[in-house]
């Protein structure tokens, strides 16, 4: 997720026996998208025998005035270049509203049974802190308050935990209505 004058963010994370595990992150101020996968793969975060899903902003298929790709194609072209195979796109044409995707994500945090499907390690320091502050814009209307730079990573992770339980079709083995 990135946005004009946000920090470039992406997060790593497992969906394993319907839990999330949230194990690291790259929140780069001023990166590029290319930036962000040189730093990811120069820190051991990419593996070429490990097999990933990409989920994301849906926005990132539009292509940038400063870009004849898009995010996604920079990001597709770069795994293709550097020989990472076993790579599935699953980002949504459109992303899912605000309030739907809290609410997902809060559910994982903690549902009304009172169980956790969402854990965040030591190393997504700054996923961990906006999952703690994010809140919303004051005034009536439901619009997240995007402008402290852990917005973005925990955005991110909301799209990447929606994609997941859309795909699924279920939270916590309970179906799931999509929207």
């Amino acid at each position: 997720n990135i946005g004009e004058g946000k920090p470039m963010s992406a997060c790593l994370f497992q969906y394993i026996d319907g839990v999330f595990h949230f194990f690291e992150e790259a929140v780069i101020a001023g990166a590029r998208t290319e930036d962000t996968l040189e730093d990811m793969a120069q820190r051991g975060l990419l593996q070429k025998n490990a097999r990933y899903v990409l989920h994301g902003d849906a926005t990132g298929r539009h292509r940038d005035t400063r870009s004849k790709l898009s995010d996604w194609q920079i990001i597709i072209n770069w795994l293709d270049k550097n020989k990472f195979n076993g790579v599935t796109m699953e980002v949504p044409n459109v992303n899912p509203p605000v309030r739907k995707r809290h609410n997902i994500v809060n559910g994982q945090m903690k549902n009304s049974l009172n169980q956790r499907r969402l854990f965040v390690y030591s190393n997504a320091k700054t996923l961990d802190k906006g999952f703690k502050l994010t809140s919303l814009k004051k005034g009536g209307s439901y619009i997240e308050d995007d402008s402290k730079p852990w917005q973005h990573v925990t955005t991110a992770a909301g799209y990447g935990i929606c994609a997941v339980i859309e795909k699924k079709g279920s939270v916590g083995g309970t179906t799931f209505e999509r929207f």
